[in-house]
């Protein structure tokens, strides 16, 4: 006498597999629309007032580094002269009448 093998379950079949990468698929595909700002971050407009910063502070600030390199100041004139160079370009580059253009980036050193 022979044995009737057990009934399979519909989780066991080949259908049951397609639609769970089914579910995975529309799932990533839900995921990826609303990170795809994080995905591909789009290009952000740089303001006249950042360019002119940049360009007021990059030789002031390797000035202050070739003088700490022939160690003409120290290290808390460096910092001093760090924040007033900061703080002259952005008075100088500044809108007139607006204040200053809050927390644009100093160049990496």
């Amino acid at each position: 006498m022979s044995v009737a093998p057990p009934p399979r379950s519909w989780l066991d079949r080949p259908s049951a597999r397609a639609v769970a990468l089914l579910v995975a698929a529309v799932a990533g595909a839900i995921l990826g629309y609303l990170h795809r700002g994080d995905l591909f971050p789009t290009a952000r407009k740089v303001s006249p007032e950042e360019v002119a910063f940049k360009q007021c502070i990059g030789p002031r600030l390797a000035d202050i580094d070739e003088m700490v390199r022939q160690k003409v100041i120290t290290a808390d004139q460096e910092t001093l002269f760090r924040e007033r160079a900061e703080a002259l370009c952005r008075a100088q580059t500044a809108p007139a009448g607006a204040p200053p253009p809050p927390g644009l980036p100093l160049p990496q050193q």
